[in-house]
């Protein structure tokens, strides 16, 4: 536990340095998951209209992708949920007189940290698919988890177990469902 300190205190140690560098912190860390939000919708149009050669098989490919990705995103937040309610970690803010939050976000519990899980999953499902677009969510998903630890709402062991969560949740969605819907 000392090392997620360290870890989380190293880290911590880049907010308050200023204004500007604040805002850029709080951007990632709390406004730019809905930039993704609005990008993957964005690409799952894209996608949509530029590989669709409107006939019928490769738009239920497209539909049962979509399905999975989903499915995929929702188990991850539900298992995540679970979790939280089990764990009772406290937020670095509320656990530690010394942290001051750039942002407040959500409730008491910290672990595993819910953006981490979303994103991580939902790169993991994209980057089955679409190679390329998938590398790109699992960028914004680092840069969501660290700006998050940075800015004092969670510890570094909360978004590496949020990461973890959502790729294995992915992973394992899209294997059941692939293979129930070959089988089908």
């Amino acid at each position: 536990m000392q090392i997620n300190l360290n870890i989380f205190y190293f880290l911590y140690h880049f907010s308050h340095q200023g204004v500007l560098s604040d805002r850029f912190i709080i951007f990632f860390g709390n406004i730019f998951d809905q930039w993704v939000v609005v990008l993957c919708i964005v690409s799952f149009i894209y996608l949509f209209i530029t590989h669709q050669d409107w006939k019928y098989r490769r738009f239920r490919a497209w539909v049962i992708e979509s399905i999975i990705i989903f499915v995929s995103i929702f188990s991850a937040w539900v298992v995540s949920i679970i979790i939280k309610d089990l764990s009772h970690v406290a937020r670095p803010f509320i656990a530690h007189a010394d942290v001051i939050p750039l942002f407040i976000y959500g409730s008491f519990d910290s672990f595993p940290s819910g953006h981490a899980t979303l994103f991580f999953s939902l790169a993991t499902a994209v980057w089955l698919y679409q190679k390329k677009l998938g590398y790109l969510f699992f960028a914004c998903a680092i840069v969501i988890a660290i700006a998050r630890v940075i800015a004092g709402v969670h510890y570094p062991i909360d978004v590496a177990v949020g990461a973890i969560i959502g790729m294995c949740i992915s992973l394992f969605v899209h294997t059941i469902l692939t293979r129930k819907i070959k089988t089908n």
